[in-house]
């Protein structure tokens, strides 16, 4: 997928959370942000991507290490970061 699907899907899922949460307007914008800037980060593995050109030295690092579509496409990389994050809520 290309950035423009990514941002497009992100926007999709956040609108889905939308309907059945249903937050207040300043949290639904969250919402959709944090959609969108996640679909966006599983290509930050490889260096030609629309998140990759605006932090540079990362995507350089994650690809030379583990490729693209390696560790962040993987779902064991989805349970491990679903599990960091609720460990900080």
């Amino acid at each position: 997928m290309r950035g423009g699907a990514h941002r497009l899907m992100g926007i999709a899922l956040g609108g889905i959370i939308i309907s059945v949460v249903k937050p207040v307007l300043p949290a639904a914008v969250v919402v959709v942000i944090t959609s969108v800037w996640g679909e966006m980060t599983p290509d930050i593995d490889t260096v030609n991507s629309t998140i990759s050109r605006r932090i540079p030295i990362i995507p350089r690092l994650i690809n030379r290490k583990f490729g693209h579509r390696g560790l962040l496409h993987s779902p064991i990389f989805l349970v491990f970061f679903t599990a960091s994050r609720n460990a900080w809520l």
